[in-house]
């Protein structure tokens, strides 16, 4: 490997993917559409690419691939490792992955696995438990919810009665409204068996008609043995079927200890957050190894290993960042100096910890609100813990043109 050689990574957001690089010192360039600082910081190079026009999150084409080819051509590329930001656009993802190593799954199974017929299909011949689901709008809406075909963050998913049209209805599917705790388990396969990293409460907020936005997580949490065996038997069916590679997420509700799947996340999620550190060489590495058929040798899990929670800090109103501000060690996803935020975009994600969800969810909270109030420049209260500065040079980034669309794409 010459000093040249890198991997490129690409997602909404890079930096928790070239932070856990970062571990095991694998040299990244990242592309993504907010340039974070501590992005900067853990890349050889990052740059914001050019968001898609239009309705989602994803990347204009292409800028993306002229980026890609300049930052890391394919005969400099390790490989390529992909976030989310491709779950409704597999084509641009086959053409940034051409004489690349793609570490990761084949655009063509997250095409399938985004598809509801083809997905919930799947479950049903599986025998896996899923909410009711259909592709034409229900004649009695109520009690159903509408979620967009391939999109991330949980923003897109709306009331039923609030889909009047049928182009609309047929760029989604319609799923019944079901109880149950949301929870996501994290998992590293190779193609043939999965490694269960952990399970983790996934945290929401509503702003009007989005309830579903996705807020954080909080995790490792504990789950009844039946339930987890129902999952490892379930998880072990979808990779057997489907061959899935490297860091993946099944989202499910939990009622009264009956699981029902949501969703796959083909590629590495946001929740890496709450485990990363349990890892010595970070999960990225661990993700390249299960992506080249191996897995870890023993569960990483510990009765002794801390939760943790994080929590994303949204823009309550327009907001610039000073150059003078100070964000809190516990805050990572930091805006560059100069940057614009339009309201109820991604600040910045704070981080927590306890002995239990309960106690890591309170310091979560407590420093949430430090957070926001430093944002605002307002004087708290009660004593900043650990704090430190993260500063860094101005570069433009897409944070703020992003609009609305932009809630919740860590995820």
């Amino acid at each position: 490997m010459s000093e040249a050689d890198r991997f490129l990574v690409v997602a909404h957001s890079a930096r928790l993917l070239v932070q856990s690089a970062a571990r095991a010192r694998h040299p990244v360039c990242a592309l993504d559409l907010f340039d974070d600082a501590d992005t900067g910081r853990f890349a050889l190079h990052s740059e914001a690419a050019q968001p898609r026009a239009g309705e989602g999150a994803g990347f204009d084409r292409q800028d993306l691939l002229l980026r890609a080819a300049r930052l890391c051509p394919p005969s400099r590329c390790l490989g390529l490792v992909y976030g989310a930001g491709f779950e409704d656009d597999t084509e641009t993802l086959a053409l940034l992955a051409r004489g690349r190593e793609l570490l990761g799954n084949p655009p063509e199974l997250v095409a399938r696995l985004k598809d509801p017929a083809e997905f919930f299909g799947l479950l049903d011949r599986l025998g896996i438990a899923h909410p009711p689901t259909v592709l034409a709008r229900p004649e009695r809406r109520r009690g159903w919810l509408f979620k967009r075909r391939g999109a991330t963050g949980g923003s897109h998913v709306v009331d039923a009665s609030l889909v009047d049209c049928d182009s609309a209805a047929r760029d989604g599917y319609f799923q019944r409204r079901a109880a149950g705790r949301n929870l996501s388990l994290l998992f590293l396969a190779n193609g043939r068996r999965a490694e269960v990293i952990g399970i983790s409460r996934q945290l929401t907020r509503g702003v009007g008609d989005r309830r579903y936005t996705y807020a954080g997580a909080v995790g490792p949490i504990g789950v009844p043995a039946a339930v987890s065996r129902t999952l490892r038997d379930a998880l072990q069916a979808l990779i057997e079927h489907t061959g899935l590679v490297g860091c993946n997420s099944v989202d499910f509700l939990l009622d009264d200890d009956r699981p029902a799947v949501l969703e796959i996340n083909p590629r590495p999620s946001a929740t890496m957050d709450l485990y990363d550190a349990d890892w010595p060489d970070g999960l990225f590495d661990a993700h390249l190894n299960a992506c080249r058929g191996r897995l870890p040798r023993g569960s990483r899990a510990s009765p002794a290993r801390p939760v943790r929670a994080h929590g994303i800090v949204y823009a309550r109103a327009r907001l610039r960042i000073a150059s003078n501000i100070g964000f809190p060690a516990w805050c990572s996803d930091i805006p560059r100096p100069g940057s614009d935020l339009a309201i109820d975009v991604p600040v910045c994600t704070v981080h927590a910890g306890g002995t239990d969800a309960r106690a890591a969810l309170r310091q979560l909270s407590r420093r949430r609100r430090q957070t926001e109030l430093r944002l605002t420049g307002q004087p708290d209260s009660e004593e900043t813990e650990n704090e430190c500065n993260h500063r860094a040079p101005e570069r433009q980034s897409h944070r703020g043109s992003l609009g609305r669309v932009a809630a919740g794409t860590p995820q």
